[in-house]
């Protein structure tokens, strides 16, 4: 497993991968994949911004709102000088331009491919965005399975959406 996460994630400490969250991860990609199946114009994207605080934090669940909402200076484990500007930039650009268009490419992030049913390409906010296409697929398949499936409210997900959870 390890081998695998350094793959999907090289730039991360093998420890990390205790803070794993593939009950969400999973359940994303498969909503991804899914509803790209069923027609629907879908983006994918991760947060991997480590937060400063305690010699290094892996990013927690809604680590990113602060992010999106320009706020991230008011966040004081979390802001890293010069970088948390930058990475609000291309993250509230990105919501804003998606809000907008429905197509969530700008001019401050790497070119964002949609999800295909059998591709996800997924936009890694982090100190270097960057865009990665199946990075963690394998990871995935193979990391055991968490205790529960999906993620919360995934199944009110997947009906408004008119998909089905993979299985």
């Amino acid at each position: 497993m390890t081998a695998l996460f350094k793959r999907a994630y090289p730039d991360r400490n093998p420890a990390d991968a205790m803070f794993l969250d593939t009950g969400l991860r999973r359940g994303c990609l498969n909503f991804c994949r899914q509803r790209a199946r069923a027609g629907g114009a879908t983006w994918n994207w991760l947060f991997n911004l480590e937060a400063p605080f305690n010699g290094g934090t892996v990013p927690w669940h809604n680590a990113e709102e602060p992010y999106v909402f320009r706020n991230a200076a008011y966040m004081e484990a979390q802001y890293i000088p010069a970088v948390s500007e930058r990475v609000e930039d291309e993250m509230s650009g990105a919501w804003t331009a998606f809000a907008g268009t429905g197509d969530p490419n700008t001019g401050e992030i790497p070119a964002w491919p949609r999800v295909t049913a059998d591709s996800v390409p997924t936009m890694c906010f982090d100190r270097h965005t960057d865009l990665r296409v199946d990075h963690d697929r394998e990871l995935m398949e193979r990391y055991p399975d968490p205790p529960r499936g999906g993620f919360p409210g995934s199944g009110k997900m997947y009906a408004i959406f008119g998909v089905e959870p993979e299985q």
